[in-house]
């Protein structure tokens, strides 16, 4: 359901990197249906990258609210930086950003010990972190509660 656009950067209908975090969009339907939807930031694995290049992708991130994971063999994890997360298994967290071109064998690996669909991310060309939010709705059925009745008991010709 996440809403963002991809042309040369990713943008959505409600914000951009600065203003998507505290989004909270209501959308309501013509049966009564309202949909609310908030955008929060998630755990990102860096996947790659030097010292330096991967201390500006963190800080970019960590002043989003996003949380950082590395491997114990990035430069990051050596580091000893506030709010990064070192861990041998990157299996649980969903979204990664790499900084210097993946191999093959390194997103087979990926894709082989994820609990879930491994998303990888270009560092290297754009610093988007738009795709990063993850987009959580909630649905209200206020038909029930007095919505447009008329229309769900109105008949189909």
């Amino acid at each position: 359901m996440q809403r963002l656009t991809k042309t040369d950067r990713y943008y959505s209908q409600f914000g951009d990197e600065n203003t998507l975090g505290n989004a909270q969009p209501v959308l309501d339907s013509i049966t009564g249906e309202r949909n609310s939807l908030a955008y929060l930031p998630s755990e990102v694995a860096i996947l790659n990258g030097d010292l330096a290049a991967s201390e500006k992708a963190a800080n970019k991130l960590l002043a989003k609210g996003f949380t950082i994971l590395v491997e114990p063999s990035h430069p990051l994890a050596k580091s000893g930086k506030a709010g990064v997360r070192v861990d041998t298994k990157l299996g649980h967290c969903q979204k990664g950003i790499y900084l210097a071109e993946l191999s093959k064998e390194r997103r087979q690996w990926l894709a082989e010990n994820s609990s879930a669909i491994f998303k990888c991310y270009d560092w290297q060309t754009t610093q988007d972190i738009l795709p990063l939010y993850d987009e959580f709705s909630r649905s209200y059925n206020t038909t029930a509660a007095g919505g447009n009745t008329s229309l769900m008991s109105s008949e189909e010709h």
